[in-house]
């Protein structure tokens, strides 16, 4: 085989195995984004869901209760309030007991309570005991109600979750990084005799990188592109199995900014390792008898 087809091949069989391992990098990369997303999205519902129950004094007045009401609609860290009335207590206790408790006992013992939702950021215990301090300062509250050891265990357990899933992207990024920078810097090798040959003839340094970064676009561009792809059907493939389960956590809009960032991860990546393997080749010293022995 004539040595200069043998370099043509070697140039493209190069150039595809950087543009695989680029995918290959970007698409582990994607997955790790998605289950770091979700794992935000999963703290943030429970901790919504935990909540509090703010049980009202029987001697309060309609007029206290509807004003306790007002007042904490306004604060920063209601989501929702629902309101339980007496009536309304007795109902479901009677649906849960199967007997009318009531004509027993004869009144009816179950205080009218607010059930609050909160904004995830307000759901740790601190803010719930700062929130219960406030409350209690009311003179129609009689107590307020809340899992403390569960809403503190949650808050941990989720913390714990997101922080692994934060240091593993961080670590598959930096990973990554060294085996796209490994892939070009072969690639660029393979291409040194001509860019040692550049120099000598006295191309400037910002010439020689110029196709050199416009081919890294093109690179990273494709590689985020195919990197994208194969999340999709991954996605899709796993939605038919899981639906509606599965759209709770990542839905297509999501999934749309995920591969979007992921081409432009590719692109940014590439060209910063194209830039110093192009820059280590350049600086490199090489002598005339390796340049011109070895390029026969």
């Amino acid at each position: 085989m004539p040595k200069a087809t043998f370099i043509k091949r070697s140039l493209k069989l190069s150039y595809f195995s950087s543009i695989t391992s680029t995918t290959l990098v970007l698409f582990i990369l994607g997955l790790l984004a998605i289950l770091l997303y979700d794992a935000v999205k999963l703290s943030r519902y429970v901790k919504e869901n935990v909540g509090f129950s703010v049980v009202i004094r029987d001697q309060a007045s309609p007029a206290q209760v509807d004003s306790l009401e007002t007042a904490m609609r306004k604060q920063p860290y209601v989501k929702g309030i629902r309101v339980i009335s007496k009536e309304m207590a007795e109902k479901d206790m009677r649906t849960a007991l199967g007997e009318d408790f009531v004509k027993f006992l004869g009144y009816n013992p179950l205080p009218v309570t607010f059930e609050v939702q909160l904004h995830y950021e307000f759901a740790d215990p601190a803010n719930l005991l700062e929130i219960e301090r406030a409350l209690m300062k009311d003179s129609a509250v009689k107590e307020i109600v809340y899992p403390s050891s569960f809403a503190s265990t949650v808050n941990n357990n989720l913390t714990k979750i997101a922080g692994v899933l934060g240091l593993l992207f961080g670590l598959m990024l930096l990973v990554s990084i060294f085996l796209i920078n490994g892939a070009i810097r072969l690639e660029m090798y393979s291409n040194r005799y001509t860019l040692m040959v550049m120099t000598r003839v006295g191309a400037t340094n910002a010439f020689i990188r110029k196709p050199y970064i416009q081919r890294a676009w093109t690179q990273g561009a494709i590689a985020g592109v195919a990197a994208s792809v194969a999340l999709v059907l991954a996605y899709l493939g796993i939605y038919t199995q899981l639906k509606e389960n599965l759209a709770f956590f990542v839905n297509m809009g999501e999934l749309t900014v995920t591969c979007l960032l992921l081409i432009l991860l590719g692109i940014v990546i590439v060209s910063l390792c194209t830039w110093f393997s192009v820059s280590s080749v350049i600086n490199a010293k090489l002598e005339k008898h390796e340049l011109f022995d070895d390029n026969k």
